[in-house]
């Protein structure tokens, strides 16, 4: 089966999180905190996948895609 990974980010005022699908493993991504409550996003290539505010996490989906 095929897990992918998901980029969670907070909702909008406090609401539920919101979900990105992403290609390949969740340890092909990290996730830096910046000053001030913000993230950075980088795929395995360094590529920007998010900058904003946090708190973010690129977790495996529970369920196949």
């Amino acid at each position: 089966m095929n897990h992918p990974s998901l980029l969670r980010m907070p909702g909008k005022r406090g609401r539920f999180p919101i979900e990105r699908i992403l290609p390949g493993p969740p340890a092909r991504y990290s996730v830096v905190e910046m000053p001030k409550g913000f993230f950075t996003v980088r795929d395995a290539l360094g590529v920007r996948i998010y900058f904003g505010r946090g708190p973010v996490a690129v977790v495996s989906s529970p369920a196949p895609f």
